[in-house]
């Protein structure tokens, strides 16, 4: 079962809040080596960042409530958060994303990780574990994350850039997935394929290994 770690604080600067921050992490509740090994990997990421936020955004923020004095602008706090998503659940599986979202002046950032755990040995799966076992997987992956680029391009359902289907090739990541009901989930980078309005780009896949689980349960 997976509960909330929860944690937030506010910086401030001469008495002022500057940056605020909120993290919520997935904390398993279960004394298995899996579980212990999974929560403290959660708990380093979560101090990562917490760190990073510290030490580079919080004088950053500091930096713009003493302009906006100067200017005699009123200043909002900037705000930054840390929280995840289960996004598969399965019998001794656990599939999940971190968002880390930035919000400042302009549009907020996000950066996004995602792990595809085995619960009974707190190790992460490979993106090649789901998908149809051959030396080429990944000429054939990106071909088919070409194509959808291509089509949702075309159709104007996705707001790509003009070239998002070479970018496909260049941004791509194995370790970028996550797992989600039947499908495989693969995600870019924000702004890698498309202007930030668009967000984290996902593309959605058949996993061979879910329809093969469903094919010998319907026998």
């Amino acid at each position: 079962m997976v509960k909330d770690c929860l944690w937030k604080q506010a910086l401030k600067w001469e008495g002022e809040p500057v940056l605020v921050l909120s993290l919520r992490t997935p904390e398993l509740d279960a004394e298995s080596r899996g579980a212990r090994r999974i929560n403290r990997y959660y708990g380093k990421l979560a101090q990562i960042w917490k760190a990073r936020w510290e030490t580079s955004l919080f004088p950053s923020a500091c930096a713009a409530l003493a302009e906006a004095r100067a200017a005699s602008r009123p200043f909002e706090p900037w705000s930054v958060t840390l929280d995840y998503r289960v996004t598969q659940e399965e019998a001794g599986l656990l599939s999940l994303y971190v968002d880390a979202v930035e919000r400042s002046t302009g549009r907020p950032l996000t950066v996004r990780t995602a792990d595809t755990w085995d619960l009974a040995s707190g190790v992460p799966h490979l993106l090649t574990d789901f998908l149809p076992p051959t030396r080429l997987w990944r000429r054939a992956l990106l071909a088919e994350l070409t194509a959808q680029s291509e089509a949702r391009l075309q159709s104007g359902e996705s707001f790509f850039y003009a070239d998002a289907p070479a970018r496909v090739r260049r941004f791509f990541s194995p370790q970028r997935f996550y797992l989600t009901g039947d499908s495989l989930a693969v995600f870019f980078p924000m702004l890698s394929l498309a202007p930030a309005a668009e967000g984290i780009p996902v593309f959605l896949l058949p996993r061979p290994d879910a329809a093969g689980e469903q094919n010998s349960q319907a026998s």
